[in-house]
Formats: C-alpha cells, structure tokens, sequence
C-alpha cells in the first residue's frame, strides 16, 4: 500500500512517528522532506507520487492548513479521487470545510490511536464530488516529465497485497463495532417484525455496551428469546450467541450456539463463524452484514417452520 503523506515541515517531528505506524501496517509512507530524490523536479514529483498513491494522508495541523503546498496536494489528490484519511494531533483545531466531513483520527502515539490508524489506512474513501468545492485545482505539472522507466508503465504488472495478522487491539475495536452494527440489525429486524403481526411484541434488552438480549412475545407469552455478546468462553473471544424457547429463555444464558471470530476477508477484518450449527448457510468466512443476517436466519428458524402454530 503506497501512502502519500501530505503534513506541514514544522510538524515533521511527530510526522516520523505517524509513519513509523503506516511502515508496521504494511504500507509505504512517501514524505517530501526526506523521500524526493535529488535532480528531481520536485513539483512534478509531487504530483507523480499523488497519482500513483493508494491513500492520501493528510495531517491536519494549523501549519498544513496555513501551507499553501499542503493545500495544493490537498486539491490535487481530492480532485483525483484519492482515498483520503487525515490524522489531528489535537482534538481542538478547528477543521475547515470539507475536511470536517472526514472522520479523523486522533493520533496521540498511543497504541489505541495507532490501531485506528492502521484500521483506516485498509478501507480510506476519496471525498465525495458533491463536497469539494468549484475553485479547488489540480496541480499543472506535465505527466511526461515523469520519466518512469518503460518496465514499471505497465498497468498489467500484478502486484501482491501482503496479508498481515490482526493486533489484539484491531481485533477488540472490530469486535465491539461488529457487536454495534450486529445489535442494529436486529433492532430493525425486530421492529419490522413487530409491526407484521398485531400478535407480536419485542424487546432489546441491554446488559452491556457488547452484550444485549432479544425477546420476542406472542400474544404476551416469552416464545423466544436469545442473547448476543462479546465472549471470551472456552478461550476464545469473538461474537457469541445463544438461544432459548418458552420459559427457559428468561434466564438469557446457556451454551452458546453460533461463535464468531475475528478473521480477515479480501484484506479487510471479517467475521468467521468457528461454531456455527447452521452449517448449511454459506461460507465460514463473511462481512459484519451477512453475520449479521445470519444471525437472525437462525433466531427466526422457529418462527418461519410450515409445522408452528401460534
């Protein structure tokens, strides 16, 4: 992963650091100060190594905001549809607009900000067309000054995306965002569900920011209800759920039916399903999405049988 970072000269200090970061999640940081070659056109060079850059990182300090070059590769990256992330030092600079559209990171060389980082720099977005505003420019060098050797123009040359393993900090992020987005879905589903069916009423409950409770009753009566958590259980840790009918589902506890652990799809964290006893639903290996949904493919299992009456 090749990474432009675009950051003001009076901040290279703490930039050093910032690239220490992006070097151990497998990319390579490209700096002005210390990367251009000598004899080179540095303007044109600029602007080569933004158009060949997988994601364009932006320090946002005062003194890059104040900097008119910083603006420049801001525009031109921006303009060119480059993945942008951008990085604060401090969580009180005033962020003009349209970088205040983007989710920053706070990165305080502390472990936490530097899994977040990393986390970032795998899935960047470039900034949307309609956000960037009418005067913004790109940079005018010649794309032949480049002078790149015949054997690297190619665009068929296929280049290998390294996989790395997953830090246990990246891992409980992704598991407390999967447990967030898995907890919406069923909210939803739960809502829809209710309204089918005037013999219907549900509940979430909570128990903690990673740990919840589904109830669903027919005409007043618990008919089903399962719990959804972060688990550490049996020494693994991942999204764990279980189910219960009648009465024995108030207890909310029990052994747990489906476990899923943290694994790695297409480059991006994933969820893997270790114990899973719908084994005929699909690959092991998926987004937070399809988890999602089957995990409530098999809390409904019971309600959707040609042989249940109500």
């Amino acid at each position: 992963m090749n990474v432009f970072i675009s950051f003001a000269k009076e901040d290279k200090t703490k930039v050093s650091r910032l690239e220490e970061i992006v070097r151990h999640g497998g990319g390579r940081g490209w700096q002005f100060i210390y990367d251009l070659h000598g004899a080179r056109d540095w303007a044109t060079e600029i602007q080569y190594k933004i158009d060949q850059c997988e994601v364009f990182l932006f320090v946002i300090t005062n003194n890059s905001l104040q900097s008119e070059w910083c603006l420049k590769e801001l525009q031109h990256a921006t303009l060119s549809q480059k993945p942008i992330v951008t990085v604060v030092f401090t969580s009180d600079i005033d962020i003009p607009h349209p970088l205040n559209t983007i989710q920053y990171i706070l990165f305080d060389e502390s472990p936490e900000s530097a899994a977040k980082l990393v986390r970032a720099l795998t899935d960047p977005r470039p900034l949307g067309q309609d956000k960037i505003p009418s005067n913004w420019e790109r940079l005018g060098a010649d794309p032949r000054a480049y002078h790149t050797p015949p054997q690297y123009q190619s665009p068929n040359i296929p280049i290998p995306r390294l996989q790395r393993e997953l830090t246990d900090i990246e891992k409980e992020d992704f598991l407390q965002e999967a447990i967030s987005e898995i907890r919406d879905y069923f909210v939803n589903a739960l809502h829809a569900f209710e309204n089918s069916d005037s013999r219907v009423t549900t509940r979430i409950r909570d128990e903690t920011n990673s740990d919840f409770n589904c109830l669903v009753y027919i005409d007043g009566n618990l008919f089903k209800s399962c719990r959804i958590r972060i688990s550490n259980d049996m020494g693994l840790s991942g999204i764990a759920y279980s189910a219960a009918r009648g009465n024995l589902a108030r207890l909310g506890s029990g052994g747990i039916n489906v476990l899923a652990q943290v694994s790695m799809l297409d480059g991006s964290p994933a969820l893997e399903f270790v114990l899973d006893f719908m084994t005929s639903s699909g690959n092991r290996i998926c987004t937070v999405a399809k988890a999602s949904e089957r995990l409530w493919k098999a809390f409904t299992e019971d309600f959707t049988r040609d042989n249940l009456r109500w």
